[in-house]
């Protein structure tokens, strides 16, 4: 969806942004330029068995007739968790983005930091790198695992591929629920209640979804 920001507070420039109020133009603008999304499917599976911290299986599928193109510059991942900060933050709401503005393509296997907070995420074996562009086949997926470290609590994983910044249409994977223990070990969410929305700039993509309070 695209929409006309009217009025926003951006508590850190560049960075992300709490839009209080907008206007709907219409349906996001198909690009004339790649990625294309013609048929692609994105889908995410946590992976918590292996080495019980928050891991997730991420498959990208060809469910078309023709090959597509993949670039992992417009794979991002994001990373939704408690928020701490409804003040000086970008979201005025129970939840926030905790790891955004990344793609696969900037990934490596090594935990990292990744922003001040000590958060990271990286790829859970080097043998399941991506490629920085490949083609998928009729009924052909490219697969990959990656892993974070997260504090405890609730958080919920989403990817989105394609879109750039403000530019166009964009595809999201389903999203995962899950909790982290003091240990470190995550689980998937077992209860349901109500959700808040959240608009989150995830790496590449931009995606609405929702964090279980």
């Amino acid at each position: 969806m695209q929409v006309d920001v009217l009025s926003v507070f951006r508590p850190q420039n560049p960075g992300d942004a709490l839009i209080w109020e907008y206007k709907v133009i219409g349906p996001a603008p198909v690009i004339d330029h790649p990625p294309s999304l013609d048929s692609l499917e994105l889908i995410a599976q946590s992976d918590f068995s292996i080495i019980g911290a928050p891991a997730f299986r991420l498959e990208i599928r060809n469910t078309g007739n023709k090959p597509v193109e993949v670039f992992s510059a417009e794979i991002g991942p994001a990373m939704l968790g408690k928020n701490s900060d409804t003040v000086r933050g970008p979201s005025d709401g129970s939840s926030v983005a905790w790891i955004t503005r990344v793609d696969l393509a900037l990934l490596s296997s090594e935990k990292s930091e990744w922003n001040k907070l000590g958060y990271s995420l990286y790829y859970a074996d080097s043998r399941e790198v991506l490629p920085k562009r490949f083609f998928l086949q009729p009924s052909q997926s490219g697969k990959t695992r990656i892993a974070f470290k997260l504090p405890s609590g609730q958080s919920q994983f989403i990817v989105g591929y394609g879109g750039g910044v403000h530019a166009g249409k964009s595809v999201a994977s389903n999203a995962v629920s899950f909790d982290v223990n003091d240990d470190g070990l995550a689980t998937l969410a077992t209860s349901v209640s109500t959700t808040e929305c959240l608009y989150v700039y995830a790496g590449a993509s931009r995606c609405v979804l929702s964090l279980q309070k």
